[in-house]
């Protein structure tokens, strides 16, 4: 897994860039494609979850509940549950090892940590094909999850959360509580920007997990194949260039009017 932030000096080692300024979710420019991007990374893990819990009776993309019968069937049967849990641990360390550019996704930038996320999720899909196994299938995706959100933990603008949705909830009913007490007294309240965003993350997984009880039904464990196609596509930046045509358009559009 390269390096998204990294050139080469003339030692002819990699040496991190400096990066830019965070600019905050409040200020940025690029709020839509933020959006869109954390839309359909929520319901690619969405449905890979599902898929995991249709075909193998098991969670990858949060672990909540792994540590839960961790605990509880300690000694009788923890250890699938303990190796998703480092799995899913693997991927985030790997993604802090390598310092992988958590903007990137989000400005249509190519990702090198996402698509090794993807191709964790095809790996695991052939592997269900040829044998069949979850104790094969599921660390791999439980890997790829751990990637996915250490990359997006790692934005810059505000981390986002886009496998797992308890603290996604959390912080929507804490600043809805915040806006509401702000109206009540009269005073400023805050941009509604960030609990749109977390709006647009829970919704879109829970798509992902009704798309993936649609296509499991004709595709089986191979249904995960979707979502590691859609992070291929986002780590390439591919889906990114219309918007960023369209905000272009409408920044010269802006300039003329000036």
């Amino acid at each position: 897994m390269a390096n998204d932030s990294a050139s080469t000096g003339s030692s002819g080692k990699k040496q991190p860039q400096s990066a830019p300024p965070a600019v905050a979710l409040d200020k940025t420019g690029n709020f839509r494609r933020i959006c869109v991007v954390s839309a359909l990374l929520a319901l690619a893990s969405g449905m890979l979850n599902a898929v995991a819990i249709i075909e193998f009776s098991s969670t990858v993309a949060h672990h909540t509940g792994n540590l839960s019968h961790l605990g509880r069937l300690w000694g009788v049967d923890s250890a699938r549950f303990a190796v998703l849990i480092l799995s899913y641990c693997v991927g985030a360390a790997a993604v802090g090892w390598n310092e992988c550019d958590g903007d990137a996704v989000f400005e249509g930038r190519y990702s090198s940590g996402l698509l090794c996320s993807a191709g964790a999720i095809a790996t695991g899909v052939i592997s269900s094909r040829v044998n069949g196994l979850g104790f094969v299938v599921l660390p791999l995706w439980a890997f790829s999850q751990g990637l996915q959100n250490g990359i997006t933990s790692r934005f810059s603008s505000m981390p986002i959360r886009t496998t797992h949705m308890t603290g996604a909830l959390t912080d929507f009913g804490l600043i809805l509580g915040q806006i509401a007490r702000k109206w009540r007294y009269g005073e400023p309240a805050p941009s509604l920007r960030k609990p749109l965003v977390f709006l647009i993350c829970f919704s879109s997984f829970a798509a992902g997990g009704f798309a993936a009880k649609i296509f499991h039904n004709f595709l089986g464990a191979s249904a995960g194949a979707i979502p590691a196609v859609l992070l291929a596509f986002l780590a390439m930046g591919f889906p990114l260039r219309a918007t960023t045509l369209c905000d272009q358009k409408l920044s010269d559009q802006k300039a003329k009017g000036e």
